[in-house]
């Protein structure tokens, strides 16, 4: 099936390659079409049963595809890269222009990228969205003048979008992952922060190493994880000390100090007032 409404302004401009030759059939990727499109609020595509791949890189406006089920906003500085064999649309998000550049190739040797960018229906922040837009406008460029050294090119361009993309997406998962073990982390010192607890529980609650885990949860948090475990301590100590009677050694004890002296220290340090002297502090109402 094919329906599309071509809502584009008149400066759009795109190429097709009405026959390919051996060399270009031989090439690791070899682009079919490619344009630049600064689609209007009305355009849209929706299409299937087409025996090739699609890349679309955003560089203004908001787009939106919806493919296997899943629905991905087009922003600027993305890329995806669609099977367009399977059933898919894209349009121009509504209230917005969409300006995005595409091509169409063939899939001689997509196979190692396909895993990243294909099964799940991938729509990649890129790392370098400059970089990549250089190389979506080069092969626009290189497109208009058949030759055989610009059909090198152009397979080479397309790989260096592809690896981007996949360092891209390789990037964006390590840092989900760093922010999701930080957080369990300091979920972690927030429920057990009475207790007694040294590096190697920090270490044994993510899997990581000793320098690792100190180095991300510092630059997630901007201090480090045993700074984070006194904050609570003493936050809970604040508590204590506005809302009970209770002496500042009890409190000491049960907010994980087993030394009271270390305690007025660390608390002093925090909020430059003693215990008591917090306590004795009026409270302030704004």
């Amino acid at each position: 099936m094919l329906e599309y409404c071509m809502d584009i302004d008149q400066t759009s401009t795109f190429n097709s390659f009405v026959t390919m030759s051996e060399l270009q059939k031989n090439l690791p990727f070899c682009p079919i079409s490619v344009g630049h499109y600064l689609a209007k609020e009305k355009y849209f595509t929706k299409r299937d049963n087409l025996q090739n791949y699609l890349l679309i890189v955003t560089t203004g406006g908001l787009g939106e595809i919806k493919t296997t089920g899943e629905r991905y906003l087009l922003e600027r500085g993305s890329a995806v890269v669609i099977d367009c064999n399977e059933y898919h649309e894209y349009n121009t998000k509504k209230g917005h222009d969409w300006d995005f550049y595409w091509v169409h190739f063939q899939p001689l040797n997509f196979q190692s990228y396909h895993e990243r960018l294909i099964k799940n229906l991938t729509c990649v922040t890129l790392r370098n969205p400059v970089a990549v837009e250089g190389f979506m406008r080069d092969l626009l460029s290189l497109s208009f003048t058949p030759h055989p050294l610009n059909y090198l090119q152009q397979s080479n361009l397309l790989s260096n979008i592809f690896t981007e993309m996949v360092c891209s997406a390789e990037t964006g998962n390590e840092t989900k992952k760093t922010r999701m073990d930080v957080e369990k982390l300091q979920s972690f010192i927030r429920q057990n922060f009475k207790k007694e607890l040294h590096l190697d529980d920090f270490i044994k609650e993510i899997n990581l190493s000793k320098h690792h885990l100190i180095r991300l949860f510092e630059k997630e948090t901007g201090i480090t994880p045993y700074r984070f475990l006194h904050l609570c301590r003493i936050q809970r100590a604040q508590i204590l000390l506005k809302s009970t009677e209770k002496s500042v050694t009890q409190i000491a004890y049960e907010v994980g100090y087993n030394d009271v002296t270390v305690f007025i220290r660390r608390f002093k340090s925090f909020t430059s007032f003693t215990p008591l002297a917090y306590r004795n502090k009026p409270v302030q109402i704004f």
